[in-house]
Parts: structure tokens; C-alpha cells; sequence
């Protein structure tokens, strides 16, 4: 039996074939049965953004601070892709 996805493992996962909002990632999540809640899900895309595994793509004016200082609905206007580093880790999750 493999092993079951991190939460960080799930996201980058979900960003491997383009761009995904947030609501698209708690869809994806959800269906892969990965317990979070907004505040972890926020958290966790914060540290891979700190860590330069994903970017913001739209609003392209927008970076981690802003994203940062939002409130959960405002948080919807944001998408998210994988940078080159965030593909070459993705590529090593055994899933």
C-alpha cells in the first residue's frame, strides 16, 4: 500500500498540470480525503511560497504579503503555479 500524501504533497500535486485557485486545491484536497481547514490550508501555501516551491500567478501584482493580510473570501481571488523547484519536488512524491 503506498503512502498517503502530505498536505504539502497534495498541493504541489494539484498544481502539477497548471494553474489552480485556491478553491480548486480544498476541491482537490477533499477528494484525496486530506483532513485541513482554511487556516492550516493558508499556513501550508505560505510556507511552500516561502520556501519558492509555488508562486502566485494571478493577480500578478499580488505577493505573499498581501495574500497574507487577506481575510478567508478575499483569499478566493488568488491562483497559484508551481515554480521549477516546486516541479522537481513534485516530480519525487511517490504517490
Amino acid at each position: 500500500m503506498k503512502p498517503k500524501m502530505t498536505i504539502e504533497e497534495s498541493i504541489l500535486d494539484s498544481l502539477a498540470d497548471g494553474c489552480e485557485s485556491i478553491k480548486q486545491i480544498e476541491e482537490y484536497l477533499s477528494y484525496l480525503t486530506v483532513k485541513f481547514d482554511r487556516k492550516l490550508l493558508r499556513q501550508v501555501v505560505l510556507e511552500l511560497m516561502e520556501n519558492k516551491l509555488i508562486r502566485i500567478s494571478e493577480p500578478p501584482s499580488q505577493g505573499k504579503i498581501e495574500f497574507e493580510n487577506l481575510n478567508d473570501d478575499q483569499i478566493f481571488d488568488f491562483w497559484f503555479e508551481l515554480t521549477t523547484k516546486g516541479y522537481s519536488v513534485w516530480e519525487k512524491i511517490e504517490t
